[in-house]
């Protein structure tokens, strides 16, 4: 198990390192920055009343699981390249390998931007909000990140078995931005059945409309147990189509080597 996890920092680390600093204040301070900022502006004046302590957070969320779906599908497509598919190893072996050394260090940063716009967003617009309500706002967030990673892993498992992995996933994200509760929340739109089995189906939706629910004025008795209910379910299906798709993917690019 050591030897693994040793195995897996290691080949991390001589991706990353060393860093080139003009770079990486571009990347992990600006462009997080400037993204919130533009995105908070923009949800704040397109729905007036909603708290902007609840936007910051759920920018952030956005700009995480983006974050997520972009980086994610290069590296995973990278590593499974160079490590797995000349090994000839099977899939299902391999797969723990992937995620630990591509998608957990993404995780990992995605975190520190979502915990970074929450002290900022407390520092900003916490007056009035109680120690309660901004540690479930916070847990609400996280839940909705863990949501929007099972979703850059399937983009990631895309990449395998796809060319082209980049139109489905802007496809996918254009739905996400629409739909997830981050910008525009859910009561801006038609009450139809059509609508609403959209916006239960979206990762990050649930855990979003219970964010807001928190943050709310005027909150509603709806128990934190269905918004968990409801992203657990969407987590599990899009992690279980991803772990297919993997596998199919890597028996793909078997074939053509």
């Amino acid at each position: 198990m050591m030897a693994f996890i040793r195995q897996s920092i290691g080949t991390y680390k001589a991706f990353s390192w060393p860093p080139d600093y003009t770079e990486l204040l571009l990347d992990k301070v600006i462009n997080p920055i400037w993204f919130i900022a533009l995105f908070h502006f923009l949800a704040r004046y397109t729905v007036p009343d909603r708290n902007p302590f609840e936007i910051i957070i759920a920018v952030a969320v956005l700009f995480a699981g983006a974050q997520t779906a972009l980086r994610a599908p290069e590296g995973f497509r990278a590593e499974a390249e160079t490590h797995v598919l000349p090994n000839l190893v099977l899939s299902a072996r391999q797969l723990p390998y992937l995620i630990a050394v591509r998608l957990i260090p993404v995780f990992i940063e995605c975190v520190a931007v979502l915990l970074a716009a929450f002290v900022v967003g407390l520092v900003l617009y916490g007056g009035g909000i109680s120690p309660a309500q901004s540690l479930t706002a916070l847990l609400y967030g996280l839940l909705a990140l863990v949501s929007l990673c099972s979703l850059g892993f399937l983009f990631a498992a895309l990449s395998l078995l796809f060319d082209d992995y980049v139109l489905i996933s802007n496809l996918c994200w254009s739905v996400i931005i629409l739909f997830s509760g981050a910008l525009f929340p859910a009561s801006i739109y038609p009450d139809g059945w059509g609508w609403q089995l959209v916006q239960f189906a979206v990762p990050g939706n649930a855990a979003l409309a219970g964010l807001q629910n928190t943050l709310a004025n005027n909150p509603t008795d709806v128990s934190p147990a269905i918004y968990l209910a409801r992203e657990a379910v969407v987590c599990v299906v899009i992690t279980f189509i991803a772990t297919r798709i993997f596998d199919r993917g890597v028996r793909h690019r078997l074939e053509q080597i």
